[in-house]
């Protein structure tokens, strides 16, 4: 029984961090974008699931929409895969 709590804990803990990682991996991928500081953007809205996200953002005081595929933060209306080759 205790083992089933730490395990539940430690998911936890993981899913946290993972999180944490996340949201500081779309502010780097915004301030690099916009050449903002990472100081002057915001989170607004953050809806996500496992391998999807819909956020949007306070960048320098422009409101901008990011989208997640996968672990690739985006610009919501530029196409990550625009451009690739086949």
């Amino acid at each position: 029984m205790i083992a089933r709590w730490l395990l539940a804990l430690l998911g936890i803990a993981v899913i946290g961090c993972a999180s944490f990682e996340s949201r500081d991996k779309l502010i780097s991928t915004a301030s690099f974008d916009y050449d903002c500081p990472k100081e002057r953007i915001e989170v607004l809205f953050d809806e996500h699931g496992l391998d999807w996200g819909r956020y949007r953002l306070d960048v320098c005081g422009e409101q901008v929409k990011y989208k997640r595929t996968g672990n690739v933060y985006h610009k919501a209306a530029v196409d990550p895969v625009e451009g690739a080759t086949k």
